[in-house]
């Protein structure tokens, strides 16, 4: 071709434009170079004679570049490794670093590099696409992620850093933000976080169900790579640790979320709740000096079976509904509905928080009025009161307010009344404070108000309403279970839904 002809011709750089991803194209790729025979001619041409294309002027130019490195023993190869820094010259030489420079800020970099590792093919050809650099390239990218991953990884070091030595204290526990977390590691390890959202929800995953969100799995998952590397990045190990532990996981589960790297050793987990529990109960004999504070105990039933879930029900309020807004009510400023003054209000604010704290629970069954008297002594021994000097002072200046269900405050009446006649003021329970058991005195109300309007299903009674809200088991009063809970929760229900239907009642078509 001569120089005369290529000029008239339009120039095509962009011959391949859009065929670089091939996305339709299902024909494995050649292992063969990109070297080889000339391509058969197009015998399109009805003249049966062969049809060579036109060549543009960027080709001629760098046609005419190539020969003249042919000419001075200069490959392409030795042409890039001296552009890259191949020696001190080329390092050196400004001519050769401002060309570098180009081509590293070149926006035509990119697109070269992804030529390399896919090489485009034209979208009628019916031949394999030829390997380019993709095993080089593919392997390069892979320590280069590798490395650029590790450190982001390492720099998370400090938000998951948990020495050895070091326990989980309650205000860490109360003070951990996922979605702080979540937010502190996009900032600093944004590469990571992005390869781990990508294999976490692919594209076509997202279209399907855009309301899932793995950002809480990909930051456990990256806790556990940090905690793998060294034992003193488990923060989210020891708060899991505690969690699982006050849940009444076994030995066995906890080795096993131990050994993928969930959570700490059992063993861990056991001598730090031991210490929680000391430094809690040390915290609360401080506050003890200092506040007011009563005393609560029942009998510990721990079940090894789930039969009632009650937690998820509170979505089911009638509060919720527009119609039961108080303040739209009519009647909302009458003096019936308004709050009585107080007799003698107790503080309230943030510098009046009700704390409370668990006493250790020990295998005394309060099926007795002796075991009555031997958890008041285990009780006093807990909270450090149980010395003489301590007996004496609870004796003459101290009273003890000890709350309980009715059976616990009957014991204790008739604890104190067979002790009338003891030595001193300790030993008869002068000092005890016992307020009625309003739990068994709510149950009692409850179990009142169903009896006496249960009615039928087909009246206007408690049993019609049970029907329509779906409650089961409440045709008849039971003692056990979440009979109780379940009845006060149906009678508030019952109550609210009639307040609402007074509000907006029902008006005639006539």
């Amino acid at each position: 071709m001569s120089p005369s002809t290529s000029s008239t011709v339009e120039e095509d750089w962009s011959l391949f434009e859009d065929h670089y991803e091939d996305l339709d194209h299902s024909e494995l790729e050649s292992d063969r170079s990109e070297i080889g025979p000339d391509p058969e001619p197009d015998t399109d041409d009805p003249s049966g004679a062969p049809q060579t294309p036109s060549m543009g002027l960027r080709a001629q130019a760098i046609i005419r570049v190539l020969q003249f490195m042919d000419g001075n023993g200069v490959t392409l190869a030795n042409l890039l490794d001296g552009i890259s820094w191949g020696d001190q010259d080329c390092t050196l030489n400004a001519k050769i670093r401002n060309e570098r420079t180009r081509l590293l800020n070149s926006p035509e970099l990119p697109g070269i590099l992804q030529r390399w590792w896919k090489p485009p093919r034209p979208s009628r050809s019916k031949k394999r696409r030829p390997n380019g650099a993709r095993a080089v390239m593919q392997e390069f990218a892979l320590e280069c992620t590798q490395q650029m991953l590790e450190v982001e990884l390492e720099s998370l070091e400090k938000l998951f850093k948990s020495p050895a030595g070091e326990d989980i204290k309650e205000e860490h526990l109360t003070g951990i933000s996922f979605h702080k977390m979540v937010t502190q590691v996009k900032d600093m390890a944004p590469n990571l976080w992005k390869v781990l959202f990508r294999l976490a929800r692919t594209e076509p995953q997202q279209k399907r169900n855009p309301h899932k969100n793995p950002v809480n799995t990909i930051l456990i998952m990256i806790s556990m790579f940090s905690y793998s590397q060294t034992h003193h990045r488990g923060l989210l190990q020891k708060l899991f640790s505690i969690y699982f532990k006050f849940q009444g996981l076994s030995a066995k589960g906890f080795d096993t979320l131990h050994a993928i790297g969930l959570t700490m050793s059992n063993k861990w987990t056991g001598n730090a709740v031991g210490r929680i529990s000391a430094e809690s109960m040390t915290a609360m004999k401080r506050l003890m000096d200092l506040f007011p504070w009563i005393m609560s105990y029942d009998n510990a039933l721990v079940p090894f079976q789930v039969f009632a879930q009650r937690i998820d029900h509170q979505s089911g309020y009638l509060f919720d509904s527009p119609d039961f807004d108080f303040s739209t009510y009519n009647g909302c400023d009458h003096d019936l509905l308004q709050r009585p003054p107080p007799i003698q209000q107790l503080p309230f604010g943030k510098e009046h928080i009700f704390l409370q704290y668990l006493l250790g629970t020990v295998n005394i069954p309060e099926a007795s009025y002796e075991d009555n008297a031997q958890l008041i002594e285990e009780w006093l021994k807990q909270l450090g009161r149980n010395s003489p000097e301590w007996q004496k002072k609870i004796a003459l200046e101290l009273g003890m307010a000890w709350v309980g269900d009715h059976l616990t405050v009957d014991r204790l009446h008739n604890l104190f009344r067979f002790r009338a006649e003891d030595d001193n003021s300790f030993e008869r329970l002068d000092w005890l404070v016992i307020p009625p058991g309003w739990l068994h005195i709510q149950m009692a109300f409850a179990n009142s108000i169903h009896k006496q309007h249960l009615g039928t299903r087909k009246g206007r009674g408690l049993s019609a309403a049970f029907d329509i809200l779906g409650r089961k088991g409440l045709q008849s009063a039971h003692t056990q279970g979440p009979f109780f809970h379940d009845l006060s929760e149906a009678l508030h229900f019952i109550a609210e839904a009639q307040i609402c239907e007074l509000e907006h009642p029902k008006t005639s078509t006539d």
